[in-house]
């Protein structure tokens, strides 16, 4: 790569993660199957039988309330001169678009797909090995969709502690944590949540937000995150909007977008909510809420403006972009147009992406099925519900992919130690233009 050129993007596909093996449970991306490690050949267990019991009884109660958002944590800026000095500031410079990087350095970027555990797993050995390199030390910011933020925001909120492999060891463990299995004890087995479901707008969600609150994240919020650094990232979470007028527009967890599109703070916002609004897969979660402040409309009675209580709804990025890396182009873009005003062009642009598409082996096995595929499950939904979104998001991937120029045969079917990265040099951040397309013929170290 010529590190004289103000405009060069290196894009680099880290591994293909189909044949990194799940963890037990938390599968956002690959609900295919839909076991959910209760279903069993047979006669329904009776963890299963009072599920439903719950279940129903939840939405008999449900039926007879009309409850008010209450489980939307974000709260507006505060009036301009009120910050104090316990709180002089509600920046997030770790999470913000407009930080300029370092002058005259090239851009590093890091995008974290989404896919459930898989993703997960395979995000944290890849950072593990990037972090090994001394890449992580000079990475401007990751991007990260569903399992992928589990990893990504693992990683930021622990970065001065990752100096050696035990801490990596350690926090590798949570992930391999049943995330899953814990999310269905709680539904099922928690009278509390029974009771908050029934009364509230709390939902399953909000259950699974509270599993990475005590498994991963604890009390966190963006504040937390601190300031930038050598190997102290930007983040970025990626979710999908549902308010959006074009149908589908994705909206990632920025101070920006906060501030710009919310009237809100990022600051003290929960960590485990806005990782669990990144993989809120559609069907099964519902969509976490933000308050909308500082909205008007015009009140015919009055014949005056008067302010009006509105939301918006995020869920799972993968509907959007499942590998992150339009924010990723929008955040280099960014310090690309900073550092030219600063008379001081940014020295290239290099994008590393852990893609964790596993390809649809399931799917073709079904071909040869000579029995029929009905289950328990069909009583309450077709699993074509499943197959369809998993079609929508393969199919967005890869004119995600093609748009950047990838080859989408190149590492299909292949074991981990056979991957071949590809490099895309030369084209401009500003317009996807002018890629040309190198291959890398050595294969990677297995992760």
């Amino acid at each position: 790569m010529n590190n004289d050129s103000a405009k060069g993007i290196c894009y680099k596909e880290i591994a293909s993660g189909s044949t990194v093996p799940d963890a037990d449970g938390f599968r956002f991306g690959n609900f295919g199957e839909f076991d959910l490690h209760l279903i069993r050949k047979g006669a329904m267990s009776k963890t299963l039988r009072h599920g439903f019991l719950v279940v129903l009884a939840i939405g008999g109660l449900a039926g007879c309330a009309v409850t008010k958002v209450t489980t939307a944590r974000n709260q507006p800026l505060p009036a301009q001169g009120q910050t104090t000095q316990s709180e002089p500031s509600t920046r997030v410079p770790r999470a913000s678009m407009l930080e300029p990087t370092a002058a005259g350095q090239p851009f590093i970027g890091l995008a974290l797909s989404g896919g459930g555990s898989r993703a997960a797993n395979l995000s944290w050995a890849v950072m593990e090995r990037l972090h090994a390199l001394g890449m992580l030390r000079d990475l401007d910011s990751i991007s990260s969709v569903s399992g992928g933020s589990l990893a990504g925001a693992l990683y930021a909120l622990n970065a001065d502690r990752l100096n050696d492999r035990e801490h990596w060891r350690q926090l590798a463990g949570s992930l391999k944590h049943d995330f899953l299995g814990d999310w269905i004890r709680r539904l099922v087995l928690d009278p509390t949540n029974w009771y908050r479901m029934a009364t509230s707008d709390v939902e399953r969600t909000h259950v699974m937000a509270d599993v990475f609150e005590d498994v991963l994240f604890g009390k966190a919020t963006f504040r937390d995150l601190g300031d930038l650094g050598p190997g102290r990232p930007r983040l970025f979470l990626n979710t999908t909007s549902s308010t959006s007028q074009l149908g589908s527009e994705g909206f990632a967890f920025s101070e920006e977008a906060f501030k710009w599109q919310l009237g809100s703070r990022l600051d003290n916002y929960p960590i485990s909510h806005a990782v669990m609004a990144s993989g809120a897969f559609p069907g099964i979660f519902g969509n976490i809420t933000l308050n909308v402040f500082g909205e008007r409309a015009f009140d015919s009675l009055s014949n005056q403006m008067k302010p009006i209580q509105s939301f918006e709804r995020v869920y799972d990025g993968g509907v959007f972009d499942n590998l992150g890396l339009w924010t990723l182009l929008e955040r280099a873009r960014i310090a690309y147009l900073e550092s030219v005003k600063k008379g001081r062009p940014m020295r290239g642009c290099m994008l590393f992406v852990v893609d964790a598409y596993a390809p649809n082996y399931q799917g073709q096995l079904k071909a040869f099925k000579t029995d029929t595929d009905h289950r328990l499950l069909d009583l309450f939904v077709k699993t074509t519900a499943w197959d369809s979104i998993d079609s929508l998001l393969a199919s967005h991937r890869l004119k995600t992919l093609q748009a950047f120029g990838m080859q989408y045969e190149d590492n299909v079917g292949a074991e981990h130690e056979q991957l071949v990265p590809s490099f895309y040099l030369g084209f401009d951040p500003a317009t996807l233009e002018g890629r040309s397309y190198i291959s890398w013929e050595r294969s990677l170290t297995p992760l």
